[in-house]
């Protein structure tokens, strides 16, 4: 006679090592994803600063340099652009003679 109500089960070995796998790709990820933001972060960064000095150049010729770095500013926002760097560390630094904006800073 066959025993038709036979259940069947992850043993409790079976299930310790699957989270053991799941812990150990865990804790290799984690420091790569972190790294993966920092650089996306440093890379939008990058773009923040192409953008503003593109703005700037049109900016420029339509109606003159900023005089000092509050008029920067006012321009910047006033196409909607952002002065804050979404990276730590990274500053951005406005050069009046070029009427450019260049991010400096730890990376």
């Amino acid at each position: 006679m066959r025993n038709l109500n036979k259940k069947k089960a992850f043993t409790l070995v079976e299930l310790v090592i699957v989270i053991a796998v799941i812990g150990i790709l865990a804790a290799v990820l984690v420091p790569t994803f972190s790294g993966l933001v920092k650089k996306a972060r440093y890379t939008q960064d990058v773009a923040l600063v192409r953008n503003i000095n593109t703005t700037l150049a049109v900016d420029e010729v339509l109606t003159g340099s900023p005089n000092d770095a509050i008029e920067l500013q006012a321009r910047i926002r006033a196409y909607g652009l952002s002065t804050e760097t979404k990276s730590e560390g990274n500053y951005l630094f406005w050069d009046k003679e070029a009427n450019r904006v260049v991010l400096a800073g730890l990376n």
